[in-house]
């Protein structure tokens, strides 16, 4: 995950948010978490290196993994104590740690995933010798017999991405008298998803996405009065900003996650109102709402 190079910035809030999402899949794969900047293990650090993850975050503000299935290493018992494994490949590891992986394949793969030197007649070389690992079916790859046990666990992870999204919700749409065929109109807008709708803040310092928009929507007959039949209200907050409530400095009080767009109307009694809430990353949410005066 981002950062990427060293001149990255992430802000605290994403930092947090990153590593949250990164802890469940830490949970759900067994998989070790690391930005770019980790895998890259000091190596070409005065090299600006473009990646997917760092464009879809620092352009769009899009929180986003590179999922590296598979690793030799962890199934023959290798223990990288918190090392990448990119720092094994470039030949920062013992002698010792190639025989407990041909160990491993005798034992535990019967041998496939190792060829033995043997010598071959090359037509333009002549004689050579071949074999070593099968890099393609055993190395960069899970062995096919366990690549469903291997990639299941990331389709839960997905899902819980999925979930952490920002979900726009309409909490209420009411309507009181405010005089002879006068109307006021409250729609009341929530995130009740995880993530704020925005998604991170990166998003916001690099203005890659809009606020809501509420509109409201009249029939035949109707007319506004006061206020804007189109009205942007900014961004809503998730739970993911809210990271403690026990103790005061975890908790900020208020209603971030909410917002109320008020507008005045003359239209008959009996008459139905709409209301639409949009945004581009929480999604679009509609309520209707009948005219009637209260009894009595």
């Amino acid at each position: 995950m981002p950062p990427v190079n060293p001149d990255d910035l992430l802000p605290q809030g994403d930092r947090l948010t990153y590593a949250a999402l990164a802890a469940k899949a830490a949970e759900l794969t067994g998989y070790q978490p690391m930005s770019y900047l980790d895998l890259r293990a000091g190596q070409m650090m005065d090299v600006h290196i473009p990646t997917e993850i760092g464009w879809l975050y620092n352009v769009y503000g899009i929180f986003s993994f590179i999922t590296e299935l598979w690793n030799p290493l962890k199934a023959a018992g290798i223990a990288l104590d918190g090392s990448p494994m990119s720092l094994w490949l470039g030949g920062y590891h013992p002698v010792e740690h190639e025989l407990e992986l041909l160990r491993w394949n005798d034992s535990d793969l019967g041998g496939a995933g190792f060829v033995a030197w043997h010598p071959l007649r090359h037509p333009q070389l002549g004689p050579v010798e071949i074999g070593g690992w099968d890099k393609v079916h055993y190395w960069y790859n899970a062995p096919f017999d366990r690549l469903e046990r291997e990639v299941a666990p990331h389709a839960d992870w997905l899902i819980f991405l999925g979930l952490s999204s920002p979900r726009l919700e309409i909490r209420s749409l009411g309507a009181e008298p405010a005089g002879e065929g006068l109307w006021r109109v409250r729609l009341v807008i929530e995130n009740t998803g995880w993530l704020p709708t925005n998604g991170s803040q990166r998003a916001l310092d690099v203005k890659a996405v809009e606020g809501i928009v509420a509109e409201l929507l009249l029939p035949s007959g109707a007319r506004l009065v006061e206020g804007e039949p189109r009205r942007s209200v900014g961004q809503l907050a998730g739970r993911s900003e809210q990271r403690s409530t026990v103790t005061w400095w975890g908790y900020t009080p208020g209603t971030p996650d909410r917002a109320v767009v008020d507008w005045k109307i003359a239209a008959p009694a009996g008459s139905t109102v709409s209301a639409v809430a949009r945004h581009v990353r929480a999604g679009t949410a509609r309520a209707t709402l009948q005219l009637q005066r209260p009894h009595g």
